[in-house]
């Protein structure tokens, strides 16, 4: 056995009996890693997708280097 390493990522969760305030999980505060299990942490993190953010990186780096 060695360290095994699972990647899951969801978007818009559809439950039964209960209510979520982003089921989308468009909101990355609404999400914390508060997850552990038996034999270590299980690290979590929101990404939530910009649709221009290639571009306004762009646009943030060139003002850096506008000095």
């Amino acid at each position: 056995m060695g360290d095994n390493v699972v990647d899951v990522r969801v978007d818009d969760i559809a439950v039964t009996g209960l209510q979520m305030s982003d089921p989308g999980v468009e909101n990355a505060a609404t999400w914390t890693a508060g997850l552990a299990r038996q034999g270590g942490p299980v690290y979590c993190s929101a990404q939530v997708y910009h649709q221009n953010y290639g571009a306004d990186l762009g646009t943030r780096i060139a003002k850096l280097y506008a000095g």
